[in-house]
């Protein structure tokens, strides 16, 4: 790397993170997690390069050399006490015991469940995409008086981003995305309970809309087939606010995040390999730095990606089965803490999505030729 392209790269960096480190602020969820991150510790802001780059680092999108469609890719995910939970829960329609002894296994037990979908395309410097992200969970409590304690929040619209690249040294992007909340964070009592129905679970959900904006940048430096690589991103720039679609209290705004990762990769016909570790949040006084932390590996070869990685304190692990030509098996594992610091109330997740659709990588000739690549 020239002294000159080494100047400029450290003064754009710089540049961003002094812009923005003026802002802090509770930790909020992600507007949108993709399986495959999540195997590998969340991380990844240095050398993403596929559609999900529209949500965690636009300058990736600079990177991407495939023309390619992701016509449908559900992934259903379901927290540790959910798994664990169905016998339990296939006996609260049916049996003679009273609703307090059908509901004792769950006291205090969050009961999780994720639901996400990304149709999307991109070709070079460009993607577009639709997405919805449902996170939901209930959790029993106060035996004596029933409550049950309601937490969800789904987000969907409509991202694209553009990015451009300057000598394949660095890249700059920046993603747009039309989104509408609908958020429910309330507790049912017994009385409400026991007369609860579609219309008053209706009346409770709040709805907003919004418009977000996303920044970022890459550098990348290539030695033969390995290659070490450094990205930043800001994501809801200057804080991301919902209007109310009808009189309700406010929802919740997306603060905004400044995000540093980098890598160590080998990449090859045959085989790659990616080191990965993102320091999330960074400008969040807030929040405890073990949170912070995310760090993960990546192995694969043709038809086979395995993943391992660190998330808020707790191991995630990953694998990917290309089936077919244009279809993928993804399945994940990860921990989170829903508490101040890593150790304290501990969350897993367990996550299964498919794929289906292709990528058409260029052939290097002088006509244009396209070839099938995996996905």
């Amino acid at each position: 790397m020239r002294v000159r392209e080494a100047r400029l790269l450290a003064g754009v960096l710089a540049g961003h993170f002094i812009a923005f480190s003026a802002h802090a602020g509770d930790y909020t969820r992600d507007n949108f997690r993709d399986i495959r991150w999540l195997g590998r510790g969340n991380a990844g802001v240095a050398v993403v390069d596929d559609g999900t780059a529209l949500f965690y680092n636009p300058a990736g999108l600079a990177r991407t050399e495939t023309y390619g469609v992701e016509i449908l890719n559900p992934v259903l995910g379901a927290n540790q006490n959910f798994v664990g939970s169905f016998s339990e829960l296939a006996t609260l329609t049916s049996g003679s015991d009273t609703l307090s002894s059908k509901f004792a296994p769950f006291l205090g037990k969050p009961l999780g469940m994720q639901v996400n979908v990304f149709p999307h395309l991109h070709v070079p410097g460009f993607a577009l995409g639709l997405w919805n992200y449902l996170d939901a969970s209930v959790v029993y409590r106060n035996p004596v008086n029933p409550q049950l304690d309601l937490e969800t929040r789904n987000d969907y619209g409509v991202i694209m981003g553009s990015a451009w690249g300057y000598k394949k040294l660095l890249s700059f992007g920046a993603s747009i995305r039309y989104q509408r909340r609908k958020q429910l964070f309330d507790s049912l009592t017994a009385g409400s309970i026991l007369t609860s129905n579609t219309s008053l679970l209706t009346s409770l959900m709040r709805h907003g809309n919004a418009i977000a904006i996303n920044l970022g940048v890459q550098a990348r430096q290539d030695f033969g087939p390995q290659f070490v690589a450094l990205g930043l991103a800001v994501e809801d720039i200057g804080t991301t606010t919902f209007r109310n679609t009808v009189a309700q209290p406010d929802l919740d705004r997306q603060k905004q995040q400044v995000n540093l990762g980098t890598a160590w990769g080998f990449d090859s016909p045959f085989a790659r390999v990616k080191l990965l570790f993102d320091l999330r949040q960074l400008t969040n006084t807030e929040m405890d730095k073990t949170k912070k932390m995310q760090m993960g590996v990546e192995a694969g070869t043709l038809f086979l990606d395995a993943r391992l990685g660190f998330f808020q304190g707790y191991w995630t692990a990953g694998l990917t089965l290309q089936a077919l030509p244009f279809l993928s098996i993804d399945l994940a594992s990860y921990g989170e803490e829903l508490d101040v610091a890593a150790g304290q109330r501990y969350n897993r997740y367990w996550m299964l999505g498919m794929r289906l659709g292709a990528d058409l990588k260029p052939k290097a000739r002088k006509k244009q030729r396209y070839s099938l690549d995996h996905l």
